[in-house]
């Protein structure tokens, strides 16, 4: 059986098994029966005559000879060139020549266009040697259909390879096409979006510079109002600071006017003092001069009534002088509330110089912005600043008078009146004499 696996699409007829065998045109008849019934596989015989192409000898036609009448008498005993010349007369003696570089599909084609009684009849390849002479092989017509069989069947399964993968492709194809469609569709969707968002970015922007408008209209408001807030603010502060200078006059005056009325309360306290103790001293005397009377007997009868008004005179300035201590106390209380409310204006002053110099930074830094601010009207004279020494200054004075108030508080820390009366009572009334030192 002939192999024909390793024939390609573009296979010639050289790729093809070929036949060589080549008779003498004297050869005779019965040795070419007895050829073709020993090689059953041999299509034929190229019959040559000193070296030149005389004609073919097929299988098919010289069995049809010999099987006619008289057909083994005739060419079993003469030379093949008898085959051939009667052929000549019933016009079968031409043969089919190709060169073994035609493509096997174009073989079939020519030799399938033959005549119908001769298109089974083997076909004579022609091919050149090194020498340049020409080469005849003998091509069994069977063996070229098998291979264009084969061939056909190659293609039938390139093709159905191909239509698989036309198939696998038109199902990727639908696959896709699909996809492509969600994505339009997906597409037009975030284009309707894109659209949407756009007309709402529009409406956004125009609203925008709506916005812008008013916002620089409302800027130039706020330059306009912060340049009269710092020309009304200085103002205000230039009379807070004239306030805060007016309360540290004030609180001076009033330390001096405490200071003197510390003086006073001092002496007032001083002659209470002196009273309490002159009231002893009487009282004492008038002691002593009773008991001297009451043991003279009735020669002092009449010193007894003296020793009775010094003893009234001894309980009046004893109250004297506690009305001067009660008024001495009082003296002092309203003192110290004169203090504490000196105090108090001194802490107020000193809080409104703080926040003055705050607002003065705080309106330096608003003047800073406005000089800034692009498209900014004139900006108004403001008033005269307010000098860093002289806010220092006013912080001196109110040192200057808390330390005075200071001093007038540690100048009440003295024994009251009272307390010292209350003691020298004490002492009298358990020794029943006073001493000189007291």
């Amino acid at each position: 059986m002939v192999d024909l696996s390793s024939i390609t699409p573009d296979a010639t007829l050289a790729t093809l098994p070929l036949f060589h065998e080549a008779v003498d045109a004297d050869t005779l008849g019965q040795a070419i029966a007895q050829q073709f019934e020993r090689r059953p596989e041999l299509p034929g015989f190229l019959v040559t005559e000193q070296g030149i192409l005389m004609g073919l000898v097929s299988r098919r036609r010289f069995h049809e000879q010999i099987s006619s009448p008289y057909g083994l008498e005739v060419f079993f005993s003469r030379p093949i060139r008898v085959f051939l010349d009667i052929s000549r007369r019933k016009g079968r003696a031409d043969f089919l020549t190709l060169p073994d570089t035609e493509k096997i599909d174009a073989a079939v084609r020519i030799g399938l266009g033959r005549n119908p009684d001769s298109v089974y009849e083997p076909i004579v390849v022609t091919a050149a040697d090194h020498d340049g002479y020409t080469l005849h092989h003998l091509l069994d017509f069977q063996t070229l259909l098998l291979a264009q069989s084969h061939l056909l069947a190659l293609s039938n399964g390139q093709m159905e390879t191909q239509w698989q993968q036309t198939r696998h492709y038109m199902l990727k194809l639908n696959e896709e096409r699909q996809r492509v469609q969600t994505s339009m569709a997906l597409l037009q969707e975030q284009q309707q979006v894109i659209q949407d968002r756009n007309q709402t970015l529009e409406a956004q922007q125009v609203e925008l510079v709506r916005k812008n408008e008013e916002i620089a209209h409302l800027n130039q408001k706020f330059v306009q109002i912060s340049q009269l807030l710092s020309m009304d603010g200085r103002n205000a502060f230039e009379a807070t600071f004239m306030g805060v200078d007016g309360i540290c006059h004030s609180t001076t005056e009033i330390v001096e006017v405490g200071r003197a009325l510390q003086a006073d309360l001092k002496t007032v306290q001083d002659a209470a003092t002196m009273v309490g103790r002159v009231s002893y001293q009487v009282r004492h005397l008038a002691t002593k001069a009773a008991i001297v009377a009451n043991h003279a007997g009735k020669e002092l009868s009449g010193f007894s009534h003296i020793t009775d008004e010094i003893s009234k005179l001894v309980g009046q300035t004893y109250e004297a002088s506690q009305q001067l201590d009660r008024v001495a106390h009082h003296f002092r209380d309203r003192i110290q509330a004169f203090t504490d409310a000196a105090r108090s204006s001194t802490n107020i002053a000193r809080s409104l110089l703080i926040e003055i110099n705050r607002a003065e930074e705080a309106i330096a830094a608003l003047e800073s912005l406005l000089k800034q601010s692009e498209g900014m009207v004139e900006p108004l004279e403001p008033s005269a600043d307010l000098a860093p020494n002289d806010v220092q200054t006013l912080m001196q004075v109110l040192n200057q008078a808390e330390a005075l108030l200071n001093r007038l508080d540690r100048g009440g820390e003295e024994v009251p009146m009272a307390q010292r009366m209350h003691s020298l009572r004490q002492r009298w009334g358990q020794t029943g004499e006073i001493s000189d030192s007291e």
